[in-house]
């Protein structure tokens, strides 16, 4: 059965997991300053056309996506060939309706991630709801969709054990240092980022025994006040990060920035080569940003190992064996909440007609309070609440007991009588205020 509401969601996808390589996804990754006015233009132009077209963009290491209401996805990918070029946004996944509210409900989930049953994906999803809200793109139906996707998200995290093993890009990729050396406990570690996949990294490195942290970030602010700046773990200069590289067995590089953070001229230059320590023969970076933060030119060079995003699912394989057991319940769930947000969708279209019900009956309740000349107290507050909440709860009831046609007809009808006696009530009103008053 057609919906109207979800028939109007859609959604232009790029993801590791459907196999679009870590340069298309870094070429369709919109920086935060032309985001910003493209996203605008983007919205102002479809709102011209359709007033409750609605969208937010969301950029994961593993994926970079699109989702709008009322919005035609065409019109947004020949937008986008304008800023990426044609050549990458052939590579967008187009997905319409019920496809799309699918495809959201498992991407929020962590079914559509690299690394089954990740918990970071959530996360970002809420702030880029948050963000698209801010900006004045998320709003109206497609705002009540995302929070509906964020219950069904929590109602499978908890309904599945998805959670088994390692569950964190940030911990994938710190675990395959495994591959490299034995132990971990002496080695120094330098990690480059403020935001939460650097903190995991950080966190993780120290669980697993490194012995000494070297912590930068470009603005300092970001990590001053962080607990995890401990005897293990130091805050040292962002422009020294090469010198520090050298220093280290280990690099972990997760920013959001959109130029190389690690550039392999800065890296081999004389200056930094001088600070190196002799003792250290393997060097490993994760790179963990995107658009990657490391020139991987870098790789096999002089004893060093570059890792980006789209090595670390084959790490984490063995876990997510384990949790693809649970995929067909997984499925079953997720159709389950499909129908569920279907049916809640269902008094959407009333939502404007039982609002303008609620401001007719508090006019009411303060034209009685006047009329009858009560003065405001508790006492009449509550009870006068009372009388008119009564009153709502019954109608709304009533709606909930029609289809959706019937309860629809059944809720204009009352507000169109509310308003004619709002109506002969402003009338009569009137006349009495004609009617010249006689002197005592």
């Amino acid at each position: 059965m057609s919906n109207q509401w979800v028939d109007s969601l859609s959604c232009l996808s790029v993801s590791a997991i459907k196999e679009v390589p870590a340069n298309i996804r870094e070429a369709l990754t919109l920086s935060p300053r032309i985001k910003a006015e493209a996203l605008k233009d983007w919205i102002t132009s479809s709102r011209q056309r359709n007033k409750r077209a609605s969208l937010f963009y969301l950029s994961t290491c593993h994926r970079v996506e699109l989702y709008g209401f009322d919005i035609d996805p065409e019109d947004l990918r020949r937008k986008w060939a304008e800023l990426a070029g044609e050549e990458a946004t052939k590579c967008f996944e187009i997905l319409r309706g019920k496809e799309c509210l699918r495809h959201w409900i498992r991407a929020c989930a962590s079914l559509e991630s690299e690394v089954l049953g990740e918990t970071q994906i959530t996360g970002q999803m809420k702030d880029a709801f948050q963000e698209a809200r801010q900006e004045g793109l998320l709003s109206g139906p497609l705002d009540r969709f995302s929070q509906r996707v964020l219950a069904s998200s929590k109602f499978l995290r908890s309904s599945l054990p998805l959670g088994e093993g390692t569950v964190s890009v940030a911990h994938v990729a710190v675990d395959g240092l495994k591959d490299f050396f034995d132990d971990l406990s002496g080695k120094s570690a330098l990690v480059v980022g403020a935001g939460s996949m650097a903190k995991q990294s950080i966190s993780r490195l120290k669980k697993l025994g490194v012995e000494k942290i070297y912590w930068a970030n470009r603005s300092e602010s970001k990590i001053d006040q962080s607990p995890l700046l401990d005897e293990r773990t130091t805050k040292v200069d962002f422009s020294q990060i090469h010198s520090h590289v050298w220093n280290n067995a280990i690099s972990v590089v997760a920013t959001s920035s959109h130029t190389k953070i690690i550039k392999e001229g800065r890296l081999f230059n004389t200056e930094a080569t001088l600070r190196s320590s002799e003792s250290i023969s393997t060097r490993v970076i994760l790179d963990l940003g995107l658009p990657r933060n490391v020139e991987h030119e870098i790789h096999g060079k002089e004893g060093f190992f570059v890792r980006d995003v789209d090595e670390f699912s084959n790490i984490a394989g063995e876990n997510s064996e384990k949790r693809r057991k649970y995929m067909y319940l997984a499925e079953k769930l997720v159709e389950q909440e499909i129908l569920k947000i279907e049916e809640n969708t269902r008094s959407w279209s009333q939502v404007p007609l039982i609002t303008e019900l609620i401001d007719l009956i508090q006019e009411r309740k303060e034209d009685d309070l006047q009329r009858f000349k009560l003065e405001k107290s508790g006492n009449i507050e509550y009870i006068t609440g009372n009388i008119y909440s009564s009153l709502l709860h019954g109608i709304l009831k009533e709606a909930e007991r029609l289809d959706e046609e019937a309860s629809n007809d059944f809720l204009q009808n009352i507000v169109r009588a509310w308003r004619h006696s709002g109506k002969w009530r402003r009338n009569q009103k009137a006349e009495l205020k004609k009617v010249p008053q006689k002197n005592p």
